[in-house]
């Protein structure tokens, strides 16, 4: 990779690495952000993948503003897919400006998860320097616990999504 010499692997790369690696059970995403794009990138590598998406409030722009397209029908096909169930949550307010959340979770057996600063954008997929790291065995029934509670306060997308031009 010429125009990254300081790395060898993509975000993109290394979460579709534990998308094939990660126990073939439901795999709950939880980020603050996405695109039309990112999703895509997503409809493209979780194909028979069970999935629950719980995405932040900046989605919602992106779908009105995204060029009509290739992008936007892959998307759709996404969400219409009987084993991906999308929801939308409101991150909280943060105090400082500092890097947004995205949790890849997998109940297993046994338990897996990511934990990045990785949004499902097509910037930081492809071109940030994004952290990305493996949750730890010890820290896993936390996470599993973080991902629950923001589901908990998490709401059906289906019918914004249906709205959607």
């Amino acid at each position: 990779m010429e125009d990254r010499p300081w790395s060898t692997t993509t975000s993109a790369e290394r979460i579709a690495q534990f998308l094939r690696t990660c126990p073939p059970a439901r795999v709950t995403i939880v980020v603050e952000a996405a695109t039309v794009e990112g999703l895509a990138w997503l409809a493209a590598n979780t194909a028979g993948r069970e999935l629950r998406l719980v995405l932040g409030n900046a989605f919602s722009e992106g779908w009105e503003t995204a060029p009509a397209g290739v992008h936007r029908e892959t998307v759709a096909g996404l969400f219409a897919r009987a084993d991906v169930e999308t929801r939308f949550w409101q991150p909280p307010a943060r105090r400082y400006d500092g890097p947004s959340i995205s949790v890849w979770y997998t109940d297993g057996p046994p338990p897996d998860a990511l934990n990045a600063t990785t949004q499902l954008t097509a910037a930081c997929l492809h071109e940030h320097i994004d952290s990305i790291g493996s949750v730890q065995t010890s820290d896993l029934d936390y996470v599993r616990h973080w991902v629950q509670r923001t589901v908990d306060g998490s709401w059906d997308a289906t019918q914004a999504l249906h709205q959607a031009p």
